[in-house]
């Protein structure tokens, strides 16, 4: 929301979702423990052995809004187009309120929503927007390299999709140069 509408209010979220290497899942877990949060996916040991395949737990608050913690960003037998060891060394900075908060941005930042986008099915309105936000705030991306990226992870089609759809909200210039196929092909 800070980085793509530049207003923390002007999204609306159902959760959180914070991404960490995977050696570290315990310790933000035990962070966030320590803050009231907990699971409502079982014991530890439950989850290592259930739920680990989907690369993410869901911890709960009474007071404060649901966090997903997560070491990859979909489940291990889904493709997806941007690789969580990918992201490291290129996070942006953005303040909220009077912290500094490390967040995805640029080219990593398009192959996760469209990613995230096409893995949901695009079944927000708000999703396509944040894509169209992106690529009209965003004009110096590389679009064919974007796509070549995507492309490598077998997730091509993704970001395909989130151009069209942005091109359908009316963003268009950015994507100049990009060969989107003709729909009616």
């Amino acid at each position: 929301a800070v980085a793509l509408q530049r207003d923390l209010t002007a999204r609306e979220y159902n959760d959180i979702d914070l991404i960490v290497a995977p050696a570290d899942v315990d310790a933000a877990e035990d962070v966030l423990r320590s803050f009231g949060y907990h699971s409502a996916q079982g014991d530890r040991r439950f989850r290592r052995t259930f739920l680990a395949h989907q690369r993410q737990y869901a911890l709960v608050h009474d007071e404060r809004a649901t966090i997903d913690l997560h070491w990859a960003f979909t489940a291990a037998h889904v493709p997806f187009p941007l690789a969580p060891d990918e992201i490291w060394s290129t996070l942006e900075q953005v303040t909220i309120g009077s912290r500094r908060v490390a967040t995805i941005g640029g080219a990593d930042l398009a192959l996760l929503l469209a990613g995230h986008g096409t893995k949901e099915g695009w079944r927000s309105l708000g999703w396509v927007c944040d894509f169209a936000f992106l690529v009209d705030r965003q004009r110096d991306l590389d679009w064919s390299s974007i796509h070549r990226r995507a492309r490598t992870r077998g997730c091509g089609d993704s970001v395909l999709l989130a151009c069209i759809m942005a091109l359908r909200e009316g963003v268009i210039a950015p994507l100049r140069g990009l060969d989107i196929p003709n729909l009616a092909d």
